[in-house]
């Protein structure tokens, strides 16, 4: 009597641990059928800024526009644009022109009837870098960058990329590291800015001591308008960038 109820019990044991395990994996629903699908339009309005910042009212029908999946748009002469004939689903818009810093604006919903998403860009710099070095400081926790720029009664920008191969520029896989540095109004030509890069911020991107690090100086608008988020690697796609200046040395 006793073995009896031993092996009933090692059974309901079995049979509970069994049910539990399936139960664990959950049931799989029938999938429903896809949501219904409208026809409408993405509109929009373009702002415009100058490399100081300054919002512009002239140029804003040399704006091309560019929807995912190839249909384009032209901004009008006060900057509204339209895309007609949109069906529903999740889309970019990327917008360009002469003399601005393209950019790309992603995961516009369009679910029905018109969806409204306006589009900033800022004007490339019209002013250059006029001389760049770097320097490795013996001894020191730091790299020194050292410029010269031209003179401007208005305040701007630089920006700084580092690398630990070249090339070394605007684009997010050419890029570890990006500073932007405000250039005084107070600063006269020629006026030497150094700018020291810490070996933290080096080691913090897999570059350490000993190693070759690549720099590159860019003239660089004021509140950038134009910059975008790189969806493949998460980092900023600056594109509102004057010429470059590039050099390197040893990482601190």
């Amino acid at each position: 009597m006793i073995k009896k109820s031993i092996h009933f019990i090692i059974a309901c044991v079995i049979l509970f641990s069994s049910a539990c395990k399936k139960g664990d994996q959950g049931a799989t629903g029938a999938t429903g059928p896809a949501g219904p699908t409208f026809t409408g339009a993405i509109a929009g309005h373009v702002s415009l800024y100058d490399s100081y910042g300054v919002r512009q009212l002239d140029g804003l029908n040399t704006v091309q526009l560019t929807l995912k999946g190839g249909a384009t748009a032209t901004a009008d002469v006060n900057g509204f644009f339209v895309f007609n004939k949109v069906t529903t689903g999740t889309y970019s818009i990327s917008a360009a022109g002469n003399g601005l810093g393209a950019t790309t604006v992603n995961n516009v919903n369009f679910l029905n009837d018109t969806t409204y998403q306006d589009i900033r860009l800022s004007e490339l710099p019209n002013f250059d870098i006029s001389t760049f070095s770097s320097m490795y400081n013996t001894g020191s926790s730091n790299d020194s960058l050292i410029m010269t720029f031209p003179a401007d009664p208005k305040a701007r920008n630089l920006i700084i990329f580092v690398n630990d191969k070249l090339p070394v520029n605007n684009s997010p896989e050419n890029y570890r590291l990006a500073y932007i540095k405000p250039i005084p109004t107070t600063w006269g030509a020629n006026t030497t800015m150094i700018f020291r890069v810490p070996e933290a911020d080096l080691s913090g991107v897999n570059i350490f001591y000993g190693e070759k690090v690549y720099y590159a100086v860019y003239s660089y608008v004021v509140n950038d308008a134009s910059v975008y988020t790189d969806e493949a690697t998460g980092k900023s796609v600056y594109t509102a960038v004057g010429a470059g200046l590039l050099d390197s040395t040893i990482a601190p």
